[in-house]
């Protein structure tokens, strides 16, 4: 009884919102504790979908304006490009319903009307990148936490994020953050094992930008990493990144006619953006321009 009589306070407060699409299925309510299962929204082609969610809490911390944690399993938005942009549905869907309720996308100004949350981690991110006629690019899965770091200011946070795709791309991003003052700290950490892969999705979503590209990688790999910081959100301070090319990518050539064989290309940077130092590494096993003039390394072993 005690379920049957929240989910329906729950209902009406959603079609108050204008969310009388969403459903849901209240699953526990205890003092503590909060489980809500099968979350969707927007009918039968959501625009969010959310497996599971469990909130836990004590009495004394709410009235703080806390909570000790929220977790999140299998979170899937709809996502798609239009016309070479990103569209979100679930954004576009929440900015009317702001807009049509007179509220603002800035929350309180204070710091002690906001809510703090010890842990919020969200398991099976889904994001399926889809063209607008629904054909599916690709689909990121992943993972994301953030902690609430001990000490006199709880708005501080550890995060860890990390996100895999089924040809091997892996996106790893550790830092920190205050959501208050805008502090942030990152240092992401980036593979793709098949540029070309992600070259075809880039001509699928954007023909014509695309079409302006003279060089196109073939057994291709990328990384990147580094660190860097900022104040205030958009004020950035010192940074370090490193990007590089595996050994024996490829570049052919439109114009001119040809080919291009990497065995090292390697570019660090650091510093701040008013003052950068950078070092470029280049390295050619091979290259060749038209249909005559061609030079490549061969490797061999005496026996």
């Amino acid at each position: 009884a005690r379920l049957t009589v929240a989910s329906r306070v729950v209902r009406l407060a959603l079609d108050k919102q204008g969310f009388a699409d969403a459903s849901f299925r209240l699953t526990r309510l205890s003092p503590g504790c909060v489980v809500v299962e099968e979350v969707r929204l927007g009918g039968a082609s959501p625009v969010l979908s959310v497996d599971w969610a469990e909130a836990r809490f004590s009495f004394p911390e709410i009235l703080r304006g806390q909570l000790d944690r929220v977790r999140v399993r299998g979170v899937e938005p709809a996502v798609g490009f239009e016309a070479g942009k990103p569209q979100s549905p679930l954004f576009e869907r929440l900015q009317g319903v702001l807009k049509a309720s007179g509220g603002t996308a800035s929350g309180a100004s204070g710091g002690s009307n906001v809510f703090s949350v010890g842990e919020v981690s969200v398991y099976d991110l889904r994001l399926p990148l889809r063209l607008g006629g629904g054909a599916e690019l690709a689909q990121l899965r992943g993972d994301l936490s953030a902690v609430s770091e001990p000490g006199p200011v709880r708005e501080r946070y550890r995060l860890w994020t990390r996100f895999t795709e089924a040809s091997g791309l892996r996106v790893e991003v550790a830092g920190r953050v205050d959501p208050v003052s805008g502090e942030v700290s990152l240092a992401p950490d980036v593979r793709i094992p098949r540029m070309e892969r992600w070259l075809e999705c880039a001509t699928l979503v954007a023909p014509d930008q695309m079409a302006r590209l003279t060089a196109f990688p073939s057994n291709c790999t990328f990384a990147l990493r580094g660190a860097f910081s900022a104040a205030g959100w958009t004020n950035v301070g010192p940074f370090e990144v490193t990007a590089e090319l595996g050994r024996g990518s490829l570049f052919s050539l439109k114009e001119p006619e040809g080919w291009v064989r990497f065995q090292t290309l390697r570019l660090e940077a650091s510093g701040t953006p008013l003052d950068v130092q950078s070092r470029l590494s280049v390295g050619v096993s091979g290259f060749r321009i038209g249909s005559q003039d061609q030079v490549s390394q061969e490797e061999g072993r005496l026996l």
